[in-house]
């Protein structure tokens, strides 16, 4: 059964944050059969099978990340020792874990606003590449068009039109279609 959203104090969770709000001390083991038959508690499904799973023991660690607040909650077996669950070791373990998962949780949130922002930023440089290289197409249409006219009319223009003179390399694609447009603009003016 997946988690479903819960009131405050409702389930495992809101059990133990509001046992524990967010201080971050010693775990709190309780037993899951007398949080589940309190009459406070509002029925919860997903309770009551992991108390069928076996599960008798649980205790709930609070985690702060830079401000991304949440709870893990930890399961034992109802025959597990209370004096290895309060073990210092172990204490301490089951709060570090949960600031890691804390930090993960938190990471995922800010992964996916920048993996968003990135994908805005691509979508921007692809908007213009697609425009340079439309502009850049209609350049080399135009020079085409004015170099090899096809009917007669274009035909009377080109002779108004002196060609460029053909080069074997040009140093920049860009410099050589503005060199040639700043000439032909200039011829179409003294014309």
């Amino acid at each position: 059964v997946p988690p479903s959203p819960q009131i405050p104090g409702a389930g495992l969770a809101g059990y133990f944050w509001g046992l524990l709000g967010t201080h971050n001390h010693h775990c709190v083991w309780r037993d899951v059969k007398a949080i589940t038959s309190d009459p406070d508690q509002p029925p919860y499904l997903r309770m009551q099978m992991l108390e069928q799973a076996g599960f008798g023991k649980a205790t709930g660690v609070p985690f702060d990340i830079r401000g991304h607040r949440g709870i893990v909650i930890y399961l034992a077996r109802n025959t597990a020792s209370e004096e290895q669950l309060t073990e210092k070791a172990n204490d301490a373990h089951l709060r570090v874990s949960a600031d890691l998962i804390g930090c993960l949780s938190a990471n995922a949130i800010t992964q996916e606003a920048s993996i968003g922002v990135k994908q805005t930023r691509t979508a921007h440089t692809l908007r213009r590449v697609k425009a340079k290289i439309t502009v850049l197409y209609a350049f080399s249409t135009y020079f085409k068009n004015a170099d090899d006219p096809s009917d007669e009319e274009s035909d009377v223009e080109a002779q108004k039109i002196p060609k460029l003179p053909k080069k074997k390399s040009s140093k920049s694609f860009r410099r050589s279609v503005s060199k040639g447009l700043r000439k032909r603009t200039k011829t179409l003016r003294e014309s």
